[in-house]
């Protein structure tokens, strides 16, 4: 039997991606949005941690707001909804306990710190072990800092992975990555 690790970034809402997963994937989420934690704690289908994952371990400054999450990039002169500023435990993939699994697949919607992400997951992603990776990517930048489209494919082409397929969106999309065939 293969063993294998889905990580979802950006959990969100009740019902999403990491819901319906097949009888023994271990599943491992992350949603620091304290509320949206507290609406998914009880009912998540894994293990769930009210964290951001970034690429170092320790804290940052962020934005939270309940309807919308957390958000590491945003516009200072221009905060429309209710985020107030907070400060949120990290975490690095590569410091969970991945290496006894066959595979892994990562889930990502974190709203632009995908490529932070994936830099603090370097060891996972050079393991051979990553199967596929679904990010969310924008064309349009929607604050300093936000990663760009282009800089996740080129980081993740150093790792051996290429774009397999998308669903496109007016704003964003959805992108798989998978590694090159050798």
């Amino acid at each position: 039997m293969i063993n294998k690790l889905f990580i979802d970034a950006g959990v969100g809402n009740v019902n999403s991606e990491a819901w319906g997963k097949e009888k023994g994937v271990v599943v491992i989420g992350f949603e620091p949005c304290t509320s949206l934690y507290n609406n998914l704690k009880d009912v998540y289908p894994g293990k769930l941690l009210n964290m951001v994952v970034l690429d170092k371990d320790g804290e940052i400054n962020c934005w939270e707001s309940p309807k919308y999450g957390v958000w590491l990039f945003r516009d200072e002169d221009n905060i429309k909804e209710n985020f107030k500023k907070v400060k949120k435990k990290t975490i690095k993939l590569d410091s969970l306990e991945w290496e006894d699994f066959d595979e892994i697949h990562i889930w990502a919607d974190i709203e632009g710190s995908e490529l932070l992400m994936l830099k603090g997951a370097t060891e996972m992603l050079s393991s051979g072990k990553v199967k596929w990776i679904n990010l969310e990517v924008r064309e349009d930048i929607p604050a300093k800092g936000w990663c760009t489209t282009s800089q996740v494919y080129e980081f993740l082409g150093k790792y051996g992975f290429k774009p397999s397929d998308f669903s496109v969106g007016k704003r964003h999309r959805d992108v798989i990555f998978i590694p090159k065939e050798e």
